[in-house]
């Protein structure tokens, strides 16, 4: 599966960005754990957003070297938290983590799959790698 990495400063960053998905129509996962939320996309896809980020993916996330795009003023990455998300379709996933950003009370930033650092905002479909 094509995925990434939503990224904050705070620490409740999967709440805010689950609150969004929620409202928008996406699914807190059953089974008495809400840690995953999914969201339906075009073509029978999702987006779906994880809590928690997997001890195997922690360097992805801290580690460089990271290669920040247009505007971007990268936060300490040693600091940030970290959803993984996973989706297949790149315009998709940008309007989503967008919608993310813009209620959001503080920055958010995307990780790729390139090690490319994006303001959650200002996402390129075309450039974005998955």
């Amino acid at each position: 599966m094509k995925g990434a990495f939503l990224l904050a400063l705070d620490p409740d960053l999967f709440e805010q960005a689950a609150s969004v998905l929620v409202a928008l129509g996406g699914e807190r996962s059953p089974g008495g754990t809400d840690r995953v939320v999914q969201m339906p996309a075009p073509r029978g896809q999702f987006f779906t957003l994880f809590a928690d980020l997997p001890p195997e993916t922690v360097w992805e996330v801290r580690e460089g070297p990271f290669e920040l795009r247009e505007g971007v003023v990268a936060p300490d990455m040693s600091l940030v938290h970290a959803c993984p998300f996973e989706c297949a379709d790149e315009v998709f996933a940008s309007d989503i983590v967008a919608r993310i950003a813009e209620v959001a009370d503080s920055a958010r930033w995307v990780l790729d799959g390139d090690g490319a650092l994006w303001d959650a905002r200002t996402v390129d479909p075309a450039r974005l790698r998955l």
